[in-house]
C-alpha cells in the first residue's frame, strides 16, 4: 500500500502512469481497511492517496478514499471527533469537485450537524454555514454546467499531455490547437456562470483554467479567467491574503501576455503596495519586484515614472554588495535600460555618465574586447554623438569596428557591424572625413542591398 503510494507520487509527471498506480493503490487501501485494525495506519494512507488523487484531479477517486475515512472513523471516534469532521469536510468537497451535489449537501448537513454539537459557532460561522447550503444547491441546479466546464478541462489536459509527449512537429502542433479548442470552450462556459462567483467550486474551477491558460498560451481568455477570479477573491479576502496576491500577480501577468500593458501595471502597484509593506525584510525579492515594475512602466508608456525606480534599484545593489553577488548582470541590465530611459526622454547629458561607468564595468569584467564590451563602446559613441562630442565617440567606434572585424570576425551581414558601420560613417561624416564616410556607407548599402534582394 506505502510502496505504491510512493510509486504514484514519483510518477506525476506522466499522468497516466500515476492515475493507473494510484488506482491499484486506493484498491489495496480499502483492502487494508477491511483486514487491519490499525486505523491511523489506513487513515494516514487516505490522506495520501486523497491528496494524490486531488493533484491529478482524480475526483472519483478522491470521493472513494475520503468515503472510506468517514466511514472508518464514524465507527471508531465520537461523532464531534476532529479527523472525522475533517474526513467529512473533504468528502463534501470532493464531491462537489465531481459534480454530486446533492450527495454534498447530505454530508455537509451530516458535518453542520455534528458542529452543533460542540461549543457554539459564532453568529458569523452560522451565517456562512448557511451561505453554504445555499451555494450547494446552486451547484446541484446547475450540476449539467459545472460538469461540462468540468469536462472541458479535463479534455484540455489529456490534449496538453498529449502534445508534451509528441516530438515537434504537425502532430504536436496539431494536439496544442486541439487543446486550445477544448480550453476556449470550457473558459467560456466557466465565464457564464457569473452568477455562481463566489461559490467555492466555481472558484476552485477558475483556479484550474487560471493555471491552465498559462501552460496552453490562451492569453486573452486567460486574463478574463484571472479577472473573474481576482474580483471574487477582492470581495471576500482581506487585501493581504496570500491567495489575493497570488492572483494578482498571475492576473497581471497575462494582461501583459494579452497586450494591455497599463492594466498589468495597475494591478501589479496593487499587488507592489501589499508586497512592500509585508516583505519589507525580503531585500532580494523586493529587488526583483522594482526591476519588473520598471519594465512595466516602460512598456506602459510612463518612461519617466520609471527612472526613480530604477534608481533606487541601483542605490540597493550599491549599498549591499553581497545581496547583489552572482547577480551582476542583472545590475548590469538596469543600468543599460536607465541610460535607455534617459535617452528616450531625450536627456542623452545624464545618460552619458551611465553608459561611461557600464563601458568601464564591462571591460574590467568581461575584457577590453569582449562582445558585450564592444556593444557598450557602440552605445556609448551614439550617446556621445547625440550630444556633439564626435570626436570621442568616432575613437571608440573605430575601435569596435575593428573588433567585430579582426577578433570576431563578424560576418559582413552581421546587423551589429552593420549597425556600427552605418554610425561610424555618420560620425566620420560630421568629423569632416567626408570620403571616409562615403566608403562606409557605400559598403552598408552594398551589405544592405544584397540582404533584401
Amino acid at each position: 500500500m506505502e510502496r505504491l503510494l510512493a510509486d504514484a507520487k514519483s510518477q506525476h509527471d506522466d499522468f497516466r502512469k500515476a492515475s493507473g498506480t494510484l488506482g491499484r493503490a486506493a484498491d489495496a487501501v480499502v483492502a487494508a481497511a477491511e483486514h487491519t485494525r490499525d486505523i491511523e495506519r489506513v487513515r494516514r494512507a487516505v490522506l495520501d492517496a486523497a491528496e494524490q488523487a486531488k493533484a491529478l484531479h482524480l475526483d472519483d477517486q478522491r470521493v472513494r478514499m475520503w468515503r472510506l475515512a468517514r466511514d472508518l472513523l464514524r465507527r471508531a471516534r465520537s461523532d464531534t471527533d476532529g479527523d472525522l469532521q475533517h474526513a467529512r469536510w473533504e468528502l463534501h468537497d470532493a464531491l462537489c469537485a465531481g459534480g454530486r451535489f446533492r450527495e454534498a449537501i447530505t454530508v455537509f448537513e451530516e458535518w453542520r450537524e455534528a458542529s452543533r454539537k460542540v461549543p457554539a459557532a459564532g453568529a458569523g460561522e452560522l451565517k456562512k454555514q448557511r451561505g453554504h447550503v445555499e451555494a450547494l444547491r446552486w451547484g446541484e441546479g446547475h450540476a449539467a454546467q459545472l460538469a461540462r466546464v468540468r469536462d472541458y478541462w479535463m479534455r484540455t489536459r489529456d490534449w496538453r499531455l498529449l502534445a508534451l509527449a509528441e516530438p515537434p512537429g504537425d502532430k504536436r502542433e496539431g494536439f496544442w490547437t486541439a487543446a486550445r479548442r477544448e480550453f476556449t470552450k470550457g473558459g467560456r462556459a466557466l465565464l457564464a456562470l457569473k452568477d455562481g462567483f463566489g461559490h467555492p467550486f466555481v472558484t476552485d474551477r477558475l483556479w484550474d483554467y487560471g493555471w491552465m491558460s498559462f501552460d496552453v498560451s490562451v492569453y486573452r481568455l486567460g486574463a478574463e479567467v484571472w479577472r473573474a477570479l481576482y474580483e471574487t477573491l477582492k470581495r471576500s479576502r482581506e487585501n493581504h491574503d496570500g491567495y489575493l496576491q497570488s492572483c494578482r500577480h498571475n492576473f497581471h501577468t497575462m494582461l501583459s501576455n494579452s497586450g494591455q500593458p497599463e492594466r498589468a501595471l495597475e494591478v501589479f502597484e496593487e499587488w507592489f503596495a501589499v508586497f512592500s509593506v509585508r516583505e519589507v525584510e525580503n531585500l532580494s525579492g523586493m529587488q526583483d519586484a522594482r526591476r519588473h515594475r520598471a519594465t512595466l512602466m516602460e512598456s506602459a508608456g510612463r518612461i519617466r515614472d520609471s527612472i526613480p525606480v530604477r534608481v533606487g534599484y541601483l542605490q540597493v545593489a550599491l549599498a549591499n554588495p553581497r545581496l547583489m553577488e552572482g547577480k551582476e548582470s542583472e545590475v548590469d541590465a538596469v543600468r543599460w535600460a536607465l541610460a535607455g530611459t534617459h535617452e528616450k526622454l531625450l536627456h542623452y547629458e545624464s545618460a552619458t555618465p551611465i553608459r561611461r561607468s557600464i563601458l568601464a564595468d564591462r571591460a574590467k569584467r568581461l575584457g577590453r574586447d569582449h562582445l558585450d564590451t564592444l556593444h557598450a563602446r557602440v552605445a556609448l559613441a551614439w550617446n556621445l554623438d547625440k550630444r556633439g562630442i564626435y570626436g570621442e565617440a568616432l575613437k571608440l567606434l573605430e575601435s569596435a569596428h575593428d573588433a567585430y572585424v579582426e577578433v570576431h570576425q563578424l560576418h559582413d551581414s552581421n546587423r551589429i557591424l552593420q549597425r556600427a558601420r552605418r554610425l561610424l560613417s555618420e560620425v566620420r561624416f560630421a568629423c569632416g572625413d567626408a570620403k571616409g564616410a562615403l566608403r562606409l556607407r557605400e559598403k552598408w548599402f552594398k551589405v544592405f542591398a544584397a540582404d533584401t534582394d
